[in-house]
């Protein structure tokens, strides 16, 4: 949140729901120590969570509420790109998903690059930097089976990428994007864009 913590609730099962909110939820615990807001989190095995502030990686114990593991963008190889508004400096992270069944982790930054890490051991490690879109990168996510990555920019542009083939399709859309989900269906992706959702979906080649 904008308190730069991140927040556990435990909600009642019969208030789960998107309607309900976290109004009869109780807070369990507030992991501090975060530089600025904290844009992403991202739950990467049995009592972990990953959260991301400026453009850093925390690593946190649920049970202890310990920081196990810092990692920054500064780490991997910076790549000039779009000029980033002077809120946020290139690399800051809006987004983090781990790879379904592997031990990947895909950030969507500010500068328009894709970074991926390789989270073993309880430390996160550089794979690659990707600079995918000329707009800044809002949001990332892995398919079902953790084969194929997608990303969105606000400039409307969208990748999916397939690991397994090398293969990237790139396309664009007439508004911008802030949201990406993902759904088990087949190599499809319904695209969240802006508050409307498009008509089309994205194929895995």
């Amino acid at each position: 949140s904008a308190d730069t913590s991140a927040q556990l609730w435990q909600v009642p099962p019969e208030k789960a729901s998107i309607d309900s909110g976290l109004s009869d939820g109780e807070p369990l615990q507030a992991l501090q120590g975060h530089p600025e807001e904290v844009y992403a989190c991202e739950f990467v095995g049995e009592n972990l969570l990953l959260t991301a502030s400026v453009d850093c990686l925390f690593l946190w114990d649920l049970q202890s509420g310990a920081r196990l593991h810092q990692a920054s963008g500064s780490q991997q190889p910076q790549i000039s790109g779009q000029a980033v508004p002077a809120r946020w400096r290139p690399g800051y992270v809006f987004s983090a998903k781990s790879q379904p069944g592997g031990t990947l982790v895909a950030t969507a930054c500010s500068d328009g690059v894709l970074r991926v890490w390789d989270l073993r051991s309880q430390q996160l490690h550089t794979v690659c930097s990707l600079p995918l879109h000329e707009g800044m990168a809002a949001a990332c996510a892995w398919d079902a089976h953790g084969h194929c990555l997608s990303s969105i920019a606000t400039n409307g542009s969208i990748t999916a990428m397939e690991a397994l083939h090398n293969c990237t399709h790139v396309s664009h859309s007439l508004k911008p994007c802030y949201a990406l989900t993902r759904l088990k269906m087949a190599l499809s992706w319904p695209v969240q864009v802006g508050q409307q959702r498009s008509g089309g979906r994205i194929t895995m080649l």
